[in-house]
């Protein structure tokens, strides 16, 4: 009996020391079972699809309308009537000049012209009677007409001393003051029209084709806060810089709040599509001494394929040759990865 205990005591120990050198041998099973299907990958669809892009451009408020006042006859300013800030009226007089010599010869030219129109319309009166000749009533018509023309020179002089506003705005320069004596052709008053401001902003040329008049976009004005405000784009111009490939888009503000001002920095927010184009995601570009390259899934193999690209957009770069809509490449799991290694797929997304 005592042999028997000692039998199976010793069969009992052999067992579990096999048990822990099995142990081993199934810890070493695991990870080849666990990678018997190939290298694990993320992989994208290659696509031709519009580009989506963000884009903050920064720029400056400008009112939509400026006008900088000049006086077109010299004279003494006997009235300013608007400083910096003044709100005015369309038609509204800003300045005033002396006068008075222009008015005296104003007066003498309208005398002149009606003394000129009555010896004319005596010598018709005379001609039909053959009392007069025809070269002095030719010279009477000639006369009539260069007083005529003088006193609307004249006219035209004495309105220039009245410098009127050409339309509904804000005063945001003033240059001179009551009592300069101004030649002519001097830099009196500025005027802005601040129910419209404006921005330019420069844009890339591959952008720009994308870009319609009228297209809605929003602004941030830095000094107002977060909010954005809906603007419209109001013109393209139509060339194109050669040595930064951008160009110029205006884009109008129509009702701006009432904290704008002109010099405010701006940012436009721009959002639009670029035409169709194939692109894949910029994290499946590799890069070696022979140029871009990426990992195309073919028959559940990674190949290194050399690509060419073209813009990028955001997180995405456009592919120009080497790829073709529809194809896999690899975006994730190139830790290990190697040319034509078997891979297996855990994830596919369309790009």
């Amino acid at each position: 009996m005592r042999i028997s205990n000692k039998t199976r005591h010793l069969s009992i120990a052999v067992s579990m020391l096999l048990i822990v050198l099995l142990l081993p041998s199934c810890s070493d099973n695991t990870p080849k079972r666990k990678h018997a299907g190939g290298h694990l990958v993320q992989v994208a669809t290659v696509s031709r699809t519009p580009m989506v892009s963000e884009h903050i451009l920064s720029g400056s408020l400008e009112a939509k309308r400026t006008v900088e006042i000049y006086n077109q006859e010299e004279g003494l300013i006997v009235a300013l009537l608007a400083y910096e800030g003044d709100a005015v009226a369309k038609d509204q007089v800003l300045v005033k000049l002396d006068a008075r010599l222009i008015s005296t010869e104003l007066n003498k030219a309208k005398i002149a012209h009606r003394q000129a129109a009555l010896d004319y319309k005596r010598l018709k009166k005379l001609r039909k009677k053959r009392l007069t000749t025809d070269d002095a009533l030719t010279q009477a018509k000639t006369t009539l007409e260069l007083t005529q023309a003088e006193e609307s020179v004249l006219q035209t002089r004495y309105q220039f001393t009245q410098i009127k506003a050409p339309f509904a705005g804000v005063i945001t320069h003033r240059l001179k003051d009551m009592g300069d004596v101004v030649p002519k052709y001097s830099h009196i008053l500025t005027l802005a029209d601040l129910s419209q401001l404006k921005v330019k902003v420069s844009v890339s040329e591959l952008l720009l084709p994308e870009i319609q008049s009228t297209d809605q976009i929003h602004l941030r004005i830095d000094a107002l806060g977060e909010k954005t405000y809906p603007a419209v784009v109001s013109r393209i111009y139509p060339t194109i810089d050669r040595t930064t490939r951008q160009g110029i888009i205006e884009i109008t503000l129509n009702s701006p709040p009432r904290q704008a001002i002109p010099g405010q920095l701006v940012r436009v927010i721009l959002q639009n599509q670029i035409t169709p184009r194939l692109h894949i995601p910029l994290v499946a570009i590799r890069h070696n001494h022979d140029g871009s390259y990426v990992y195309k899934i073919v028959n559940n193999k990674a190949i290194q394929t050399k690509i060419t690209t073209g813009i990028q957009i955001g997180k995405n770069i456009e592919a120009l040759t080497g790829l073709q809509e529809n194809d896999k490449v690899v975006t994730q799991g190139f830790l290990g990865l190697s040319n034509n290694k078997s891979v297996r797929i855990i994830s596919d997304k369309a790009e």
